[in-house]
């Protein structure tokens, strides 16, 4: 993820970078919502909830005042609005290529089926996605698959508030 600033000393781009380590994230869309229109709370907070299939340095917890000049740098940079974490730019879907992403993530959905997966054991507990505008993502388990479908993109869901669904 390269986020270049004229506005940044060189103090504040190696911490900017020891953040960006932190997170494992490579590029803004490891960082952003399944739908790629937002950043995900957790990372713009410096919690790590992914983790990358690379080796290489780990940084280990950073200071208060890292995870705020990281802030201010996403803030400047690639967000339209902080409140929301809306990015300025949508970065479009992304879809499953497992061989060459360097990131798993927890969910993904199927848009043809409207079938939602989650990471699960050894394989993919599947569920039928349905939204509802009062009750939030309602799913209902419909069966492990060993693989994912060629087609699925990325998905982001927080438990803790069910409206939280994006793809």
């Amino acid at each position: 993820m390269d986020l270049v600033s004229d506005r940044l000393t060189r103090a504040e781009c190696h911490i900017f970078n020891r953040c960006q380590l932190f997170l494992q994230s490579m590029h803004i869309r490891d960082i952003a919502s399944g739908d790629c229109k937002r950043l995900l709370k957790a990372s713009y907070h410096g919690v790590s909830r992914l983790k990358s299939r690379l080796n290489g340095p780990e940084q280990h917890h950073l200071l208060a005042r890292d995870w705020s000049i990281w802030r201010r740098v996403l803030k400047e940079e690639l967000l339209s609005s902080v409140n929301l974490l809306n990015l300025r730019v949508s970065l479009g879907p992304w879809y499953n290529d497992s061989s060459s992403h360097h990131r798993q993530w927890k969910y993904y959905f199927d848009p043809n089926t409207h079938t939602l997966y989650e990471s699960w054991f050894m394989g993919w507990k599947k569920y039928n996605a349905r939204m509802s505008f009062y009750r939030g993502f309602i799913g209902e388990a419909t069966g492990v698959a060993q693989s994912l479908p060629s087609n699925v993109t990325t998905a982001t869901i927080d438990k803790n508030d069910p409206y939280s669904f994006h793809v």
